[in-house]
């Protein structure tokens, strides 16, 4: 079940996007270690792209996720943070029987990606030049 997202248009003015993002960071699964890393990941990111970069973040949890906690998340990344949260109700079984979101987490990050580029015409590339 959708829980919290900034992905509405009214959302979609604060986001701090003045370029065509250079690298897009995906990120999912475990979000209790998030605030150990995220400061190394921003690290990276300012390395790797200086300003030009921006991350999608699924949150997926059986006890849910407090909005403040992604909109702390949201500011740390200096608004260039689109969120999805999802509270699941038990475990997808895959064929071996094991716990299988895998697909889920990498299909929510890509529509995060989507949806921003989809609404933020100034955020798509040429591709033509990749």
């Amino acid at each position: 079940r959708l829980e919290h997202h900034n992905l509405k248009p009214s959302d979609m003015v604060h986001y701090n996007i003045t370029c065509k993002p250079k690298v897009w960071l995906l990120l999912s699964s475990l979000y209790r270690s998030l605030k150990f890393v995220r400061p190394t990941m921003l690290d990276m990111l300012r390395r790797s792209a200086g300003d030009c970069w921006f991350v999608t973040l699924l949150v997926s949890s059986e006890k849910g996720t407090q909005r403040e906690i992604l909109e702390d998340d949201f500011q740390f990344f200096e608004r260039r943070l689109g969120f999805l949260s999802v509270t699941r109700h038990g475990e997808s079984k895959g064929i071996s029987g094991k716990a299988y979101m895998y697909p889920v987490h990498w299909y929510g990050c890509w529509l995060i990606a989507h949806v921003i580029r989809e609404s933020l015409p100034a955020v798509v590339g040429d591709p033509g030049s990749t």
